[in-house]
């Protein structure tokens, strides 16, 4: 029996198969940039220019998108404010600041550290202000900060989490698989039992039978993986949510 939640993670999948025959013209702007970074992604190709590529996107599909870029074999060069695909993807840096444009070679950290950015950097009437009160007129984890540890924990998520979105469509895929060919053997049996063929229905019987253990095997299976999935899910929102931090 199919528990209430692969059943309804199952519904949602049949939802987004249905999505995707939409016409281009009725889609939203995070749909139409969705269907575009595929069609990119899919193409033949050594160089990616992108321009805010996570603009319209939601966390899902931004994450879907940093996996898509950190696997292509080619080079990139993206124009971005998401510090996500800065920390995890980046390692050469045109920096556009102060009226000033300057190339840094090194990870994003590695900028941070030792350059940084100008609007983050205490003014000299901050730096002239007694420690004690620049420390309690200071928030108690600076902007810098805020956003180095948000962005170390986003990175971290799509390391565990991507994966096992992958895990969970690829066993949806054989899951389809092995149900149309359920489909076609009910069909076959249904065909050899009215013209009366024993030793077809016998055998047709057994694949049959084979086929629903495989399929349910793999349902369960389906539900560890979507467990482990929300599992992990929470376990890094509530990381986010302990740093007082937007998921």
């Amino acid at each position: 029996m199919r528990t209430p939640e692969v059943a309804g993670h199952r519904r949602r999948h049949d939802v987004r198969g249905r999505h995707g025959l939409k016409k281009i013209e009725v889609l939203s702007g995070g749909e139409k940039s969705r269907v575009l970074l595929g069609k990119i992604l899919a193409q033949k190709s050594n160089l990616l220019l992108l321009d805010e590529p996570t603009n319209h996107l939601d966390m899902e599909s931004s994450e879907a998108l940093l996996a898509a870029i950190d696997g292509f074999e080619g080079a990139a060069i993206i124009v971005t404010h998401d510090e996500m695909f800065l920390h995890t993807l980046a390692n050469r840096f045109i920096v556009f600041q102060g009226g000033r444009v300057t190339v840094f070679n090194g990870s994003y950290q590695n900028f941070l550290d030792k350059v940084g950015w100008e609007d983050e950097r205490e003014g000299p009437s901050q730096r002239s202000a007694a420690p004690a009160q620049r420390s309690a007129d200071r928030d108690p984890v600076s902007k810098k900060d805020s956003r180095r540890i948000r962005a170390d924990i986003m990175a971290r998520r799509s390391k565990v989490i991507n994966p096992l979105k992958t895990k969970i469509a690829d066993m949806e895929s054989a899951i389809e698989a092995k149900e149309r060919r359920l489909s076609a053997l009910n069909n076959d049996i249904i065909a050899a039992s009215g013209i009366g063929k024993g030793e077809t229905i016998a055998q047709l019987s057994r694949d049959i039978h084979r086929l629903r253990m495989e399929i349910d095997s793999l349902f369960d299976g389906l539900e560890v993986l979507i467990s482990e999935y929300e599992e992990k899910s929470k376990t890094f929102d509530a990381e986010m949510d302990e740093q007082g931090l937007a998921i």
